[in-house]
């Protein structure tokens, strides 16, 4: 399954991630702002994080309700 097809079987099971205020990129001198779905593919493609440290930060981030 392609990434496409993820993201947009996501919006289905996680609405907060396409909907909303723009989210900041955690990493300390980056600017980039955008839905939390293109945040968490930023973090990875661009600051190369791993799966477990974007996890991590999508605790932080997560709406009580879509826990």
């Amino acid at each position: 399954m392609g990434a496409a097809s993820y993201w947009t079987n996501g919006e289905n099971q996680w609405p907060w991630l396409t909907s909303g205020a723009p989210t900041k990129c955690p990493a300390p001198t980056c600017q980039y702002e955008n839905k939390a779905q293109h945040v968490i593919t930023h973090l990875n493609d661009k600051h190369k994080w791993a799966r477990e440290r974007i996890a991590e930060w999508v605790k932080t981030v997560e709406p009580e309700e879509a826990q």
